[in-house]
């Protein structure tokens, strides 16, 4: 079932203010109308367009996110807001942030630390070509992703 929609009330996602989106393209795209919030996972982060699906959320509010990498704690910057995108955003807000999960990213705050001293202990030791950035942990603390920078491979 296709929603019909009002293109001077939706934002097209990918033009710029001003532009002019050519009628025949949206006639001719598989456009989708989504509710998209801007979200950031950490305070120097670039920010990332999440599909919002019912939830209404305000600017500041915590919420847990779905990624391709697993889930991840966010800050909504932009409230929710309809917008034609070519494609399914995928990453999808599935609900608030808790307590519990603010606990959780106290933990992986403190773990991250930990982890990435480790880290670089084992790369001195091994006296590897390579600068270890950061680590990151996801919501479920099960997985870590150590981020680094190296002229080649390190094997």
């Amino acid at each position: 079932m296709s929603e019909l929609v009002d293109l001077e009330r939706i934002e097209f996602s990918g033009a710029r203010d001003g532009d002019v989106v050519d009628p025949d393209y949206i006639r001719n795209t598989r456009l989708q109308v989504v509710s998209q919030v801007a979200i950031r996972f950490m305070p120097a982060n670039r920010v990332v367009y999440c599909d919002a699906g019912t939830m209404i959320v305000r600017a500041r509010d915590r919420v847990i996110v779905e990624t391709d990498k697993g889930t991840l704690t966010g800050t909504v910057v932009t409230p929710a807001h309809r917008a034609l995108r070519e494609a399914r955003l995928n990453r999808r807000l599935v609900r608030f942030a808790s307590d519990d999960d603010e606990r959780n990213v106290q933990r992986h705050q403190f773990k991250q630390a930990e982890s990435f001293q480790f880290c670089l202990q084992r790369i001195r030791a091994r006296n590897l070509p390579m600068k270890l950035v950061s680590v990151k942990y996801l919501h479920a603390g099960n997985k870590a992703i150590f981020y680094f920078s190296a002229e080649g491979r390190i094997d």
